[in-house]
């Protein structure tokens, strides 16, 4: 059952869609754009009493469906829990707006689920972001003379958001698998393009451990994409996408991300060798070091923002590290350790659970025969696979932009697949990979 790639704007979700990923990273907050107009028609709609019957309504297409909902209820949980941890440690209330986009999730599903949307237009989102983070990058980087292109957030977020916009880009080939038509190669190209584009981004912006991503996502890219269908490609896009590879090969041996690369190294050889703490990977060495020292001494519900400096200054002071631990703020550089560390073993669970529901609940769906569904499952995965692997080596969740991706994204992307699913139930399961 192919998707109409040529289907008009006609309600505000089909722009919500597109703005996912469309502004995303392009203007100031463009990340929260789409889960803002989200939250008013889920607002509306549960004001008028049209989103009631979703609260009790069974769903079909056996279980799915509702699992579906089991995610959106999940980062719900997770952000209930971040508020209870919030007031039992006493923290300041400037913290506590961290939690809205977890606890908001409800209203996207009761803004979008069973009401109709184009799947070309989160498509076309995605390429559209893609190539406007690049434009920002650019211009940061060879007309303002950045060392680092940023955007409008931290530099690390943004080259890790550029990888995931990219990836996104990249999934449209699902979507157009087995289709010839003019559309479909525009999609096509544009979903290369928008691949290409999110890399370079990234690499303007230096950042490192984000392209690790690319090791889960994109055997995940294959798996959902029938390998004919990468192949049918017109000659000269073809041609174009090598020479932008080979290109991106070129900028990486003189970028920021060759450089840090080469930073990294160094930092390790001196703390092998000397132990030595100075260095951005040293650093987080450190941090996780202390953070689990820190973790064992309240190992339920972790320590408030104030206890956790406190105690890592004194380890600080105690194991001689360098002054530059002290000054990195109140994150270990590490999502599941952050979280264990100021809220415990329940709030590293909740979060697991977040982490872990969308992966259960998507992964058969890579290869069913629908090729809107499959590229929604995709999307799905590949969200949830690029924040597991940022949260390494970066509380991602601790920056507005983070969380307001995963937050937004997440449920958007899951009442989507909710709402295809329902809707064609006979495709749900079970791969076709017979040649068109």
């Amino acid at each position: 059952m192919n998707p109409d790639l040529k289907a008009p704007w006609r309600s505000p979700l089909d722009l919500a869609c597109f703005l996912l990923g469309g502004l995303c990273l392009t203007v100031p907050s463009g990340y929260a754009l789409a889960g803002v107009l989200l939250w008013v028609i889920g607002m509306r709609r549960l004001w008028s009493g049209q989103a009631l019957p979703l609260l009790r309504a069974p769903l079909d297409a056996a279980d799915a469906a509702r699992s579906a909902r089991r995610v959106v209820l999940a980062c719900l949980a997770y952000g209930l829990m971040q508020v209870f941890v919030h007031f039992y440690h006493g923290n300041g209330l400037r913290e506590l707006d961290d939690t809205l986009p977890f606890v908001f999730a409800p209203l996207i599903w009761f803004a979008l689920r069973g009401q109709p949307s184009r799947p070309s237009w989160l498509a076309w989102g995605f390429v559209a972001g893609a190539l406007g983070c690049l434009a920002v990058a650019l211009w940061q980087y060879l007309v303002k003379d950045a060392a680092r292109a940023s955007g409008f957030t931290f530099v690390i977020q943004f080259g890790n958001l550029c990888i995931w916009l990219g990836l996104a880009c990249l999934s449209g080939l699902v979507l157009v698998d087995g289709q010839d038509g003019a559309s479909a190669r525009r999609l096509r190209a544009g979903a290369v393009l928008g691949f290409l584009a999110g890399l370079f981004a990234s690499v303007l912006s230096g950042t490192r451990g984000g392209w690790l991503a690319l090791l889960p996502a994109l055997p995940v890219l294959w798996l959902a994409c029938r390998a004919s269908h990468w192949l049918r490609l017109h000659r000269a896009a073809r041609l174009a996408a090598i020479a932008l590879l080979l290109l991106l090969a070129a900028l990486l041996l003189r970028s920021p991300v060759h450089d840090r690369i080469a930073m990294a190294a160094s930092d390790w050889r001196a703390w092998a060798d000397h132990g030595q703490t100075e260095g951005s990977l040293n650093e987080r060495i450190a941090l996780w070091s202390i953070a689990r020292t820190i973790i064992a001494e309240r190992p339920l519900l972790g320590h408030s923002r104030a206890e956790y400096v406190a105690r890592r200054d004194a380890i600080v002071a105690e194991r001689h590290y360098a002054e530059v631990v002290r000054i990195s703020g109140s994150h270990v550089h590490n999502d599941v350790l952050q979280a264990l560390v100021r809220g415990g073993v329940f709030s590293a669970s909740a979060l697991c659970i977040m982490y872990l529901l969308p992966l259960l609940l998507a992964w058969r769906s890579l290869r069913a025969r629908d090729p809107v569904l499959r590229h929604l499952a995709t999307l799905i995965v590949l969200l949830d696979l690029c924040y597991l692997v940022f949260g390494l080596t970066q509380t991602f969740l601790n920056h507005n932009s983070g969380r307001m991706v995963f937050a937004i994204g997440m449920p958007v992307l899951v009442c989507l697949w909710a709402n295809r699913l329902q809707a064609h139930p006979a495709v749900s399961s079970g791969p076709d990979l017979s040649p068109s």
